[in-house]
């Protein structure tokens, strides 16, 4: 966490534009007892990137943050 608090303080980083939140994730079927279990592995967090026209044309990862089991 300490990471993503520095990453925040920089001048170029801009809370307002994070557009996209993508998680990485393990799913897990337990047939005994019919349930799904998902785990997050990582979040990431990036900006719009913009063709001449204006037009969304992908996104630019500001940070990923890794979760431990």
């Amino acid at each position: 966490m300490e990471t993503v608090k520095q990453i925040e303080k920089e001048e170029e980083f801009e809370r307002y534009k994070v557009a996209k939140v993508q998680f990485e994730e393990s799913w897990y079927l337990d047939a005994i007892n019919q349930k799904m279990m998902k785990q997050v592995i990582s979040i990431m967090l990036a900006y719009e990137i913009y063709d001449a026209e204006g037009n969304v044309k992908g996104y630019k990862p500001v940070f990923k943050v890794y979760f431990n089991d």
